[in-house]
Formats: structure tokens, C-alpha cells, sequence
């Protein structure tokens, strides 16, 4: 601040008083815009896993009812169950299966369909006999559904295809009178592509996961029934909440960065659902917001630097250099009269040089004198002792001359008597 000029000075300080709240509140709108749009896109992810969660559910649900109505209603099984019913002979279900076609020959949407027994033992099948002959008759599901009950089994792999599907089983009735049951393989691929459909975001993504830990529905399908939940990068603290069909909302670390992790549970199923958004989206805006921001800050910094400065030379400095001026003449006078003084100066010094050469003259004269003074002071002396010694010569002569009188007044009075 030591070079600084008063102008800069108050341009620095007035930048100052105007820049610093600005940044201030600045900062607190980011911060709190932030936590603001992470609080909406929490509470919007939540919203949708809801909306997806529903959206499964009925799928299944409708898998479940086409099941149901087909082993009531469509003509191929009806047409099976009334010969099975009529002869007794359960290969007419295999002849017939592989010689017409009903809905759920679509090998696109379904891996396979057949029809047991009721025993539990497959009498016919759409896939040229593959299951024909397995009894199946200790599998959970089958003993189910030969108790009048439809069931959404557990998520297996095909061993043709190698692809999973969800098998679904339903009790065959004709006329009161159960014939088997009819089970179908769903095929999961149809409900990746469904669930793929759906945006979240630009890098978001749905997967699923049974109770078992095991993923049925993932983007990367190299993770598919091959990588468990809890094995996810980032799903380690989530994955027991979800496993326990439980609902919430996380954050996870991963190598791509933060994620928002949505999930809940498919109750039809009894899967888990989770729906992933990457933090860095969310952000994003905030993070634009703060870029226009420092931007802002700088335009407008210059800006009022600019008119502050323009303002300062104008009001301030102009009347300072003015002073200055005024200053710088007065100096100038001072000056002028330094220079009279000065040879003033010199004129006294020339006046005191020439008395100083006169009082070095008196000096020696004086000095003169003082030799000559001690001169006459030695004569004085002399002198003095000479009176000294004349006054004691009178003084003998003074003595001589009162006994020369007393001896002449002794004479004299002798001379009278």
C-alpha cells in the first residue's frame, strides 16, 4: 500500500466495499442452491423409483393375470385341457403345443411354456420337448400351483438360451377338475428394455436385484446373475437395506464419482429396485451457476473499477491537483525567497568575513598593545621600586633632618641659657 496513490487507494477500497458482499452473497446463493437442488433431485428420484416401482409391480401383475386367463380362457389350452379331461392322455398337451401356436409361443417375450400333470410331471412343452418328461413335482412352485394357487417363482437361466427369465405357474382347471399346472418363462430381457427406456438423467440407469443378492436386470449384463449386490462399486452399505426389502435413498462412491442410489421393493416379486443418478448431473447446474457467477463478479469488478476510478479523477484528484498546484506555487515563491535569504546570506558572510579579517587586525594590535601594556607594567615595577627606594632615602633624611632639628634646638637653648 506503500506505492499506492490516494486514487488507487479509494478505487481498491470502494471495489472492496462493493465486490466482497457481492461474492458473499454470492457464495451463500451457490452453497445453498446446491443443497437445494440435491434436496429436489432426491426427493424427484425418490418420486420416480415410486413410480418405476409401480410400473414393475404391474407388469408382473399382468404376466401373472395373462397367465391366469390364458389357462381359463385361450383356445389352444382350453382345447388341451377339455382332450386331457375327455382321454386322460396328457401327450395330446406336447402334440398339440408343437403343432398350433397361442401368445406365449412369442419367443421374443418368453422362453418356454408347459403343461404339467397333476402330478407335477411335464407332459408337453414349446420347445420341441425339452422339458417333457421332468417332474417337477418337488419344486415349490409347482406344488403351489397344484394347490389352485398362481405363483411368481424365482428368476433361473435359461439352459438353451442362457439368458434368465422369471418363471410364473398357474393351476389348470377344467370343469372343476384339476388337470395340472401351466408354467411359463418369462424372459427378463423384455423388462430390461422397458426399464431401459426410461430417462434419468444422462448417465442414470435402473437395475434390479432379488432377495438373494443376485442382479436380474442390469445396463451391463455381463453383471447379470454374476455379480451380487453387495459386490457393486458403492452398493456395499445399501445392499443390506435393499436385501431386506427395505426403501430409502443412498450415496455411493464409485470410480465415475458420487451416485444417487433410489431404491425400493417389488413386493410382487419380492425384488429390490434401484434407481441410480450420478451427483455430478445434479450439480452441474449449480456448478454453471457459480461459473455465470464468478463471471458476473468479474464484469461487474471491472466495471465499477472502471466508473469508481472515473469518479475518483473527476471529483477527487482534480481538486487535489489543483491544491498541488497552488502547493507547487507557493513553492516556488518559497523558493524565490529561500534565494533572497540565501543571498542575503552570502552578503553577511562576506560582511562577516571582512569583520572577522578587521578583528584579526585588532587582534594583532591588540596584542601589541597587551606586549607594549606588559612592557610598561615591567617599567611601573621598576619605577615603583625606585620611588621605594627613594621614599626610604627621604625617609632617612626625614630622620636626620628631626634629629639635625633636635640638635639644633638642643644648641639653640643652650645658647640661651
Amino acid at each position: 500500500m506503500k506505492g499506492f496513490s490516494l486514487g488507487k487507494k479509494l478505487v481498491c477500497g470502494g471495489l472492496a466495499l462493493l465486490v466482497l458482499p457481492l461474492v458473499g452473497v454470492g457464495v451463500f446463493s451457490v452453497f445453498w442452491s446446491s443443497a437445494s437442488m440435491e434436496r429436489m433431485a432426491r426427493s424427484q428420484l425418490e418420486g420416480l423409483r415410486n413410480v418405476v416401482v409401480e410400473q414393475v409391480n404391474q407388469e408382473l401383475k399382468d404376466q401373472t393375470d395373462l397367465l391366469r386367463n390364458a389357462a381359463a380362457r385361450d383356445g389352444l389350452i382350453q382345447d388341451i385341457l377339455r382332450s386331457i379331461h375327455e382321454s386322460g392322455i396328457y401327450d395330446l398337451a406336447d402334440f398339440k403345443l408343437n403343432t398350433q401356436t397361442s401368445l406365449f409361443h412369442d419367443r421374443a417375450a418368453y422362453d418356454f411354456f408347459f403343461i404339467t400333470d397333476d402330478k407335477g410331471v411335464v407332459a408337453g412343452d414349446t420347445v420341441q420337448g425339452v422339458y417333457k418328461g421332468k417332474d417337477l413335482s418337488g419344486e415349490e412352485c409347482i406344488r403351489r400351483a397344484l394347490q389352485k394357487e398362481t405363483v411368481i417363482a424365482d428368476v433361473r437361466v435359461s439352459e438353451r438360451t442362457r439368458s434368465p427369465y422369471l418363471m410364473i405357474v398357474s393351476p389348470l382347471v377344467y370343469k372343476d377338475q384339476l388337470i395340472g399346472a401351466a408354467a411359463v418363462g418369462w424372459r427378463l430381457a423384455q423388462l430390461g428394455e422397458k426399464l431401459g427406456r426410461i430417462v434419468i438423467g444422462q448417465g442414470g440407469h435402473t437395475f434390479i436385484a432379488d432377495r438373494a443378492g443376485r442382479l436380474l436386470v442390469h445396463p451391463d449384463a455381463g453383471l447379470v446373475l454374476k455379480t451380487p449386490l453387495d459386490q457393486l462399486p458403492g452398493m456395499a452399505a445399501a445392499a443390506p437395506s435393499m436385501l431386506a426389502g427395505g426403501a430409502g435413498i443412498a450415496q455411493a462412491r464409485t470410480d465415475d464419482g458420487e451416485q444417487l442410489v433410489s431404491y425400493g421393493s417389488v413386493d410382487q416379486a419380492r425384488w429390490s429396485l434401484a434407481l441410480v443418478l450420478p451427483l455430478a448431473e445434479v450439480r452441474a447446474p449449480v456448478e454453471r451457476m457459480r461459473t455465470i457467477l464468478a463471471a458476473t463478479v468479474l464484469g461487474a469488478s471491472l466495471v465499477l473499477g472502471l466508473v469508481i476510478a472515473w469518479a475518483v479523477r473527476r471529483e477527487i484528484n482534480r481538486p487535489i491537483d489543483r491544491i498541488v498546484g497552488e502547493l507547487g506555487q507557493g513553492a516556488e515563491d518559497v523558493a524565490a525567497a529561500s534565494a533572497q535569504v540565501a543571498s542575503a546570506s552570502q552578503a553577511l558572510a562576506d560582511h562577516s568575513a571582512q569583520q572577522a579579517a578587521s578583528l584579526e587586525e585588532t587582534t594583532a594590535s591588540l596584542e601589541e598593545m597587551s606586549s607594549m601594556t606588559q612592557q610598561n607594567a615591567g617599567h611601573a615595577r621598576e619605577a615603583d621600586r625606585l620611588m621605594q627606594e627613594a621614599n626610604h632615602v627621604v625617609e632617612k633624611a626625614t630622620g636626620s633632618m628631626g634629629k639635625l632639628k633636635e640638635a639644633m634646638a638642643g644648641i639653640s637653648q643652650s645658647s640661651e641659657e
